[in-house]
C-alpha cells in the first residue's frame, strides 16, 4: 500500500503525515488508531498497543511487562515453585 492510499483510506488530507509517521517525525493520534488499525487490517488494540511500546515505553513496561505472568495460571506458578 502506498502512502497516498494509506492517507486516503484513513481520511487524511496529505500523504505526507504517513511519510512523517514512518519516518519517526509525527505520531499517530490516539483518536485516529482504530482507524489506521483497520486500514492497515490490523487489530486495533494489538496495534494500539504497538504503538504504545514505541512512543511511551516506560509506560508500556509498566502496564505490560508483568502482564505474561499474570495471565499464567495460578496452578502452573505452585508446580514451579
Amino acid at each position: 500500500m502506498t502512502q497516498a492510499e494509506l492517507a486516503e483510506k484513513t481520511g487524511l488530507r496529505y500523504y505526507t503525515f504517513v511519510s512523517q509517521v514512518e519516518n519517526g517525525l509525527g505520531r499517530v493520534p490516539i483518536e485516529a488508531q482504530a482507524v489506521w488499525a483497520e486500514s492497515l487490517g490490523l487489530e486495533p488494540g494489538q496495534f494500539a498497543r504497538t504503538l504504545l511500546r514505541y512512543y511511551e515505553p516506560e509506560l508500556y513496561r509498566l502496564l505490560f511487562d508483568g502482564a505474561a505472568e499474570e495471565a499464567e495460571p495460578v496452578a502452573d506458578r505452585a508446580a514451579q515453585a
